[in-house]
């Protein structure tokens, strides 16, 4: 069965973001052992050496990435950037207002972009992590459910997770997901309910079951360590 758009109570569970900053505020903050700053680019304006095209296209430096990083200006009205300053890397995020956003892994020394979506598609991300190795840069995406979309930073492939929970189930996060004591090991909490996609009945306000679950980077595989 084709999955219809989330359903208001589950975008109410879903993970608490951080809200959008001023685009003159950058923050810096510690992932691991590597200091990021997170900004936002509204359109039309320049922060710290990015820019935000009035036509929809990010730049660097004055200059454009490969392949073009270009949304629509009409739905698209800032990119969210979290800046790996030591490693020479960016993600960023373009919000759009349907919440359909779009991802980009961002080399800034060679000018060049990742997407972490199909060209013509939105993975609906929302929110970026970096490992505490620095070999990856992971994203939780949540449209339609909720998932996780990676990539290798040294290779630049782009892994797509499952959406959370088992079949006819569905997990949404709780709290803030943390890497687990330095680790390359992302940990979070779900709720569990049933799946309003699926044919049977469904109450999706009764939550089933809570557990803590550990996702690797590498592969985006999910396993509960406890249930509560």
């Amino acid at each position: 069965m084709r999955r219809k758009p989330m359903v208001p109570l589950l975008l109410l569970t879903l993970l608490p973001l951080v809200s959008t900053q001023a685009y003159a505020q950058a923050k810096t903050e510690m992932q691991g052992d590597s200091a990021t700053a997170e900004l936002t680019v509204p359109i039309g304006k320049t922060l710290n050496n990015f820019a935000f095209s009035q036509s929809g296209f990010l730049s660097y430096k004055g200059k454009p990435f490969s392949p073009t990083v270009k949304v629509k200006p009409g739905s698209v009205q800032s990119f969210r950037i979290s800046l790996r300053k030591s490693a020479g890397l960016a993600g960023a995020i373009a919000e759009d207002a349907d919440g359909q956003n779009s991802a980009y892994l961002l080399d800034l020394g060679t000018q060049t972009a990742t997407p972490l979506q199909k060209t013509g598609m939105s993975s609906g991300a929302q929110q970026l992590f970096w490992s505490p190795s620095g070999r990856y840069m992971i994203v939780l995406c949540a449209y339609e459910g909720q998932r996780f979309i990676g990539v290798d930073l040294q290779t630049k492939k782009v892994v797509e997770g499952d959406f959370l929970g088992p079949k006819g189930k569905l997990w949404a996060i709780t709290g803030a997901p943390w890497w687990a004591n330095g680790a390359d090991t992302l940990m979070f909490t779900v709720n569990e309910t049933c799946s309003p996609y699926d044919d049977a009945p469904c109450d999706p306000e009764r939550i089933l079951a809570k557990y803590t679950v550990l996702l690797d980077p590498a592969t985006l595989r999910t396993s509960i360590q406890k249930a509560k």
